[in-house]
């Protein structure tokens, strides 16, 4: 059980799985709400694409864990991958939608900036053991 709960709360997939799941309960609250007019009706095929679009980049940018002095590079094409990801998704949803296509845009980019945002802090959690050193990069 306690190696169980250590991969929820230390590994980058097992804290993912938990944010995907508060986000799920967060939409389906808000979906029984005045404001579920603001949700896209399918708003669960978004959270899927941006959900696996979140691990496609981290895979990326982990392939760079390995060598810290070019985890830049790596971090940089994870970030180009979620980018080209995202606009792949929204010009193929945008051509095959005919209404709802702003609150889709808006669902869309409130998704993407959550698991952009868990991202840029796992990143940098990881990273802050080693400036720890007088504050220099080893």
């Amino acid at each position: 059980m306690k190696n169980s709960l250590h991969f929820f709360t230390q590994n980058f997939y097992g804290k993912l799985f938990i944010i995907a799941l508060l986000v799920s309960a967060i939409l389906e609250m808000l979906s029984n709400t005045a404001i579920s007019k603001y949700i896209y009706t399918e708003v669960w095929q978004i959270h899927l694409a941006t959900l696996v679009i979140a691990l496609l980049s981290h895979l990326v940018t982990s392939l760079g864990f390995s060598s810290k002095t070019e985890l830049h590079v790596y971090a940089m094409g994870g970030t180009a991958v979620r980018f080209l990801l995202s606009l792949i998704f929204i010009f193929i949803a945008v051509f095959v939608l005919k209404t709802e296509i702003v609150v889709f845009v808006l669902n869309f980019f409130i998704l993407y900036l959550v698991y952009t945002s868990f991202e840029i802090y796992f990143l940098l959690r990881n990273l802050r053991p080693d400036l720890k050193k007088d504050g220099k990069p080893s």
